[in-house]
């Protein structure tokens, strides 16, 4: 990802690169290269491959690969594209950042738009990955003890 930032630092008119998809929700340490690759209005196409092996076979990078185009002068929406099996889905025009993971499918922008107008907490602020229901997740004591409250706990 700093080959991106590189890049650009290079002040080129137009800058194609293919990289992997880890940016667009997860990956430890990508929180501010996510937030500067969703807010950047110059990103002008995304070509998102859900499986790196459509786009290159025999390839395994988990979460797929995506090449963009991405122009000095351009400010708006990016036309984004699936590919998911090979097959390309509906391409789309929108604003990636409207988020703050970058949505991989074009449908799927439009459902959470709807969901975000009913105003309901997000199921990240209802539970927490260290503590998911208020239940600890580094015991060992499986024994019956470790039945707190009637709830049985398994993993």
């Amino acid at each position: 990802m700093k080959s991106l930032q590189q890049a650009k630092k290079l002040n080129p008119k137009y800058l194609t690169m293919i990289i992997p998809d880890r940016w667009f929700a997860g990956g430890k340490g990508l929180n501010e290269f996510r937030d500067e690759m969703l807010n950047d209005k110059r990103f002008k196409k995304i070509v998102d491959y859900t499986s790196a092996s459509d786009a290159f076979p025999g390839a395994d990078v988990p979460g797929g690969v995506c090449y963009f185009l991405w122009d000095q002068k351009y400010s708006g929406p990016c036309e984004v594209t699936p590919v998911l099996g090979g097959e390309k889905l509906k391409s789309a025009k929108r604003n990636i950042g409207s988020y703050d993971v970058f949505v991989r499918f074009n449908q799927s922008v439009d459902i959470l738009d709807k969901v975000k107008k009913k105003n309901e907490k997000c199921m990240s602020e209802q539970i927490s990955v260290s503590r998911p229901f208020g239940f600890r997740t580094n015991f060992k004591d499986f024994s019956n003890k470790s039945f707190v409250g009637g709830v049985k706990l398994y993993a």
